[in-house]
């Protein structure tokens, strides 16, 4: 099987010496523009063996409330440089190392809020991203009306997870109430269903949210109820 010569990039100094039909010398091949250095030759040969990443924490947050995110973008390979952004906005950057840290402050905005970094290795540049993701409250609790949902549930995408519902007094509905975005698909007590009514529009600090309520009222204790 014949090899490509676009397999793996030439500089154009040995390009033309290989396409003349003559074996350079080392003269020829080392020229002070066109030469290939060691790191040059690694980021061609390993290039796709290279691993670059960028992690983020937290990954997901409430939208409009300001949150400390801790970003660290990690190379397999020592990069001449690393560079972190925020958008179009150089947060932090780095020269020769594997990895480089950087905290923002950042107020979310529903869905994703794009960092990414830039790795710089050799002849080689390879890029990484991730999305901390804005979402608003969901929220629970119990009593007569949805009003009563006023704990907040951990920051996350779905309804899905567990909830212990804190049942004040006997005579009690439980109340689900999360962003219209989201929708609760089905709830458990104990492995057995725990049947909600059809889901009611309201909106809550001005957000567009859906209210769930439970068929039935519940006596004071605390409910342990499975959302998917």
């Amino acid at each position: 099987m014949a090899i490509s010569e676009n397999l793996i990039p030439i500089p154009g100094r040995l390009h033309s010496v290989a396409t003349e039909g003559h074996v350079a010398g080392a003269g020829e091949i080392y020229d002070d523009d066109l030469q290939m250095n060691q790191a040059e030759i690694n980021a061609i040969v390993l290039g796709g063996a290279i691993t670059t990443t960028l992690s983020v924490s937290p990954s997901v947050t409430y939208v409009g409330t300001a949150v400390n995110i801790s970003l660290t973008a990690s190379s397999s390979v020592t990069a001449d440089t690393i560079t972190i952004k925020k958008g179009d906005t150089v947060i932090a950057t780095g020269t020769n190392k594997t990895s480089q840290a950087a905290t923002d402050s950042l107020t979310p905005v529903e869905g994703n809020n794009a960092y990414s970094a830039q790795f710089v290795i050799g002849g080689l540049t390879k890029n990484s991203s991730k999305n901390v993701v804005g979402v608003y409250p969901i929220y629970y609790g119990a009593g007569a009306a949805y009003t009563a949902a006023t704990t907040k549930a951990s920051a996350r995408t779905t309804p899905a997870g567990t909830y212990n519902v804190t049942v004040a007094s006997n005579g009690q509905y439980v109340w689900f109430v999360v962003p219209a975005t989201m929708t609760i698909n089905k709830a458990t007590k104990g492995g057995f269903d725990f049947p909600l009514e059809a889901s009611q529009s309201v909106t809550v600090e001005g957000v567009a949210y859906k209210a769930y309520r439970s068929s039935n009222t519940y006596d004071a204790g605390t409910e342990v109820i499975t959302l998917s």
